[in-house]
C-alpha cells in the first residue's frame, strides 16, 4: 500500500449495489472509484492506484474473472474480491486459482466487507 488510505475500486453493473458500496466505503474514509462494466474497470485501474478491487463476475465487456490477470499486471499486490449472484463452486475455485482473495455471493452484506475500523 502506498499510503495509509486504501484505494478501492468497485466494478459492478448493478448500479444500486455499486452506489451502496461506494457510499459505505467512502464514509469509512477510503478513496473509492466505481466502474459500471469490465472495460471501464480496466480504465479506472490504469488511471488510479488500486489496493483493493471488488468486482462482479458477470459484467458487460470484460468479466470479473477476465479482469483478474489484467488487474494483477497493473497492481501486483492488489487484493481482488469477486462478487456474484450466479456463484458455483467451480467458478469460485477458478477465481481463487487465478489470484482472487475471496469470492462473495450476492446479496453482499455490508458486514461481509468489514471496511470501517
Amino acid at each position: 500500500m502506498h499510503d495509509s488510505v486504501p484505494h478501492i475500486m468497485i466494478a459492478d453493473d448493478d448500479s444500486d449495489l455499486r452506489a451502496i458500496l461506494v457510499d459505505f466505503l467512502a464514509h469509512c474514509g477510503y478513496e473509492v472509484w466505481a466502474a459500471h462494466d469490465g472495460q471501464e474497470a480496466l480504465v479506472v485501474a490504469q488511471s488510479h492506484t488500486l489496493d483493493i478491487a471488488l468486482i462482479d463476475v458477470v459484467m458487460p465487456e470484460l468479466s470479473g474473472v477476465e479482469l483478474i490477470p489484467r488487474l494483477q499486471t497493473l497492481w501486483p499486490q492488489i487484493t481482488i474480491i469477486l462478487l456474484t449472484a450466479y456463484g458455483t463452486i467451480s467458478q469460485a475455485v477458478e477465481a481463487i486459482r487465478l489470484g482472487a482473495f475471496d469470492y462473495l455471493e450476492k446479496p453482499v452484506l455490508i458486514k461481509q466487507i468489514q471496511a470501517c475500523p
